[in-house]
């Protein structure tokens, strides 16, 4: 049965845990994106005289239109995971044979190989891409980590800043791909931010601590089956729980909701809600499985032998209510004879 809707004082949101729920908010129109609580208080009162409210445009996924612009060819793909090998070879060199070296898989392979794959689909020096990282950064958390509740309006006010920051400094550049118009700042998003969050996750999941030979999968012929890939997938997501207002009267089960209710899905732990569902799925659904699996299969190849501790001070997990992400991961590689 699950937990029915529910409003929660301190997140000032109706919290909705059944999946079946969740799918229903996430395919209704009278639900969208406004980003900060706009009541005090819950109400289960007649919402039919409720005025509407007028929906922003604010995804934090790939929109459809540059779905349909990444689609990098055969030639690209092979062209990631050389330069993915060519990474993890730059660290297995530096390590002296047979002995164990600590290395942070986000800083050194995962996060800059996200960065190389951004450059190439969007048709971009790799000097921008990293020259945006800190700003990109402060875009990511400060939009999609917020809440606890009483800070979300001005963590949204932040994320609105911070993005126009990000937008001002794309400026400049266009995509090749995209002529006379600037760069998707949501798919940029997405693939430098979102995308190294969730490879790292699915690498963790594949290095156990007592791993005494190579993770799990590696040196498959087949590689990871979908199946595998959408189960790690749905482990590594970094995502929480996602946000919607209710732009029109409307009902969650036999909860009315009125407009400027906030409404909580707890989507974590819901394979098959990773990419969302209804109009705001993301559509770059495709490319993501596609980079997800390449990274893994060769992950899975490089000598690691197991995960280690992390270095004094560093932070391994940047947490919120809505996104739980992995900032670092350090494993212990070794160069064979």
């Amino acid at each position: 049965m699950g937990l029915a809707p529910h409003f929660s004082a301190s997140q000032q949101a109706w919290i909705v845990h059944r999946p079946e729920d969740i799918r229903a908010v996430l395919r209704d129109g009278r639900f969208g994106q406004l980003g900060a609580p706009v009541r005090g208080e819950a109400s289960n009162a007649d919402a039919s005289n409720q005025p509407a409210l007028a929906e922003q445009p604010q995804r934090w996924w790939i929109s459809p239109e540059s779905a349909a612009l990444l689609r990098p060819d055969a030639r690209s793909m092979e062209g990631f995971v050389r330069q993915l090998r060519h990474l993890i070879s730059i660290q297995t060199d530096r390590t002296p044979p047979n002995v164990p070296t600590t290395v942070d898989l986000m800083a050194t392979i995962i996060r800059p190989w996200c960065h190389h794959v951004t450059a190439v689909l969007l048709d971009l020096p790799i000097a921008v891409v990293n020259e945006a990282e800190p700003l990109t950064r402060q875009v990511f958390e400060s939009a999609a980590l917020v809440m606890p509740a009483e800070d979300a309006v001005s963590s949204v006010s932040d994320a609105a800043g911070a993005t126009q920051a990000l937008s001002d400094r794309l400026a400049p550049y266009r995509s090749a791909q995209r002529p006379g118009d600037g760069l998707d700042i949501q798919a940029w998003v997405a693939l430098t931010q979102s995308l190294p969050a969730l490879i790292g996750a699915g690498a963790r999941r594949l290095v156990a601590p007592d791993t005494t030979n190579t993770c799990p999968f590696a040196g498959s012929e087949t590689g990871m089956a979908r199946a595998i890939n959408d189960a790690l997938l749905a482990a590594a997501s970094p995502v929480r729980a996602l946000f919607r207002t209710a732009l029109q009267p409307a009902t969650i089960a036999d909860t009315v909701i009125v407009p400027g209710d906030r409404v909580m899905l707890m989507v974590e732990g819901h394979a098959e809600l990773v990419f969302g569902d209804g109009p705001h799925r993301c559509a770059g659904a495709t490319l993501v499985r596609a980079l997800f699996g390449a990274a893994l299969r060769v992950l899975g190849d490089a000598p690691i032998t197991g995960l280690a501790d992390p270095a004094p001070g560093r932070a391994v997990w940047v947490d919120g209510a809505a996104l739980r992400v992995l900032r670092s991961l350090s494993v212990e590689m070794h160069r064979p004879l």
